[in-house]
């Protein structure tokens, strides 16, 4: 029962983010998930000698292995306790609480019902993500998180040409480099490798800027010849828009 936490919590991760992280990496993490979840049901049952007292003792250690990040980003977020976030107060609290935990699961006689509610709990939950899943399948989610033209109507557009007609396509991006006509501005300097690349045929941008902050979108919008709708105003970048992007 203990394997449905890392398939729930890469599920959730899926789900979240549909379309934009390939399935190699979920298998690759979903294995080292259950190796991690393995290990710390037997590491606790060294300590339990009985079952749901380790399962229930394993499944709160796994909540913090798997949610620590989110808990310490939150704790962050509130003003009065947001000290206790630094590391210096955070980690000590959290075995301090583990430790407790420990002892309570220890004392405790009866742990059948604790145990019971939390399997329901995880395989209800695996069931909604499951679900969410094929949602995200039947609806072809994945084409709505990409920014630019997942349907390639801009290439359709274009008129039929022979193979000959289309050339090979270098495109060199050199990010956070400064242009050519800045390195004559302030420091009066000639880069050869623009005069190079110009010999072998190359067009070079003397005094390019970007229309974004972020390289990947200002690559996805020169691409497609198309401003990103959702980014004209848009300030705030999450790391959900970065792999969007």
């Amino acid at each position: 029962m203990l394997s449905v936490v890392p398939l729930s919590y890469l599920l959730q991760n899926a789900n979240q983010n549909f379309g934009l992280i390939s399935i190699s990496t979920y298998l690759h993490f979903l294995f080292i998930y259950l190796a991690v979840t393995w290990g710390v049901a037997l590491f606790v049952r060294f300590f339990y000698k009985d079952y749901y007292k380790s399962f229930i003792f394993s499944f709160f250690l796994l909540v913090i292995y798997f949610l620590f990040g989110f808990f310490h980003d939150k704790l962050k977020e509130i003003s009065l306790v947001g000290r206790l976030a630094s590391y210096t107060y955070f980690i000590p609290l959290t075995f301090l609480l583990c430790g407790a935990v420990y002892m309570l699961v220890k004392r405790k006689k009866k742990v059948y019902d604790p145990a019971r509610l939390i399997s329901v709990f995880l395989l209800i939950n695996l069931l909604f993500q499951t679900g969410w899943l094929i949602y995200n399948v039947v609806t072809r989610v994945d084409l709505k998180q990409n920014l630019a033209d997942p349907n390639h109507l801009l290439i359709k557009a274009l008129p039929p040409a022979v193979d000959a007609e289309r050339p090979d396509v270098f495109w060199f991006v050199f990010d956070e480099y400064m242009a050519p006509s800045s390195f004559k501005k302030i420091y009066n300097y000639d880069n050869p490798l623009n005069s190079e690349l110009r010999q072998k045929g190359f067009f070079v941008a003397d005094s390019a800027t970007s229309n974004y902050g972020y390289t990947h979108y200002s690559l996805s919008a020169t691409l497609d010849m198309m401003y990103l709708p959702e980014f004209n105003n848009k300030t705030s970048i999450t790391l959900k828009d970065l792999l969007r992007g």
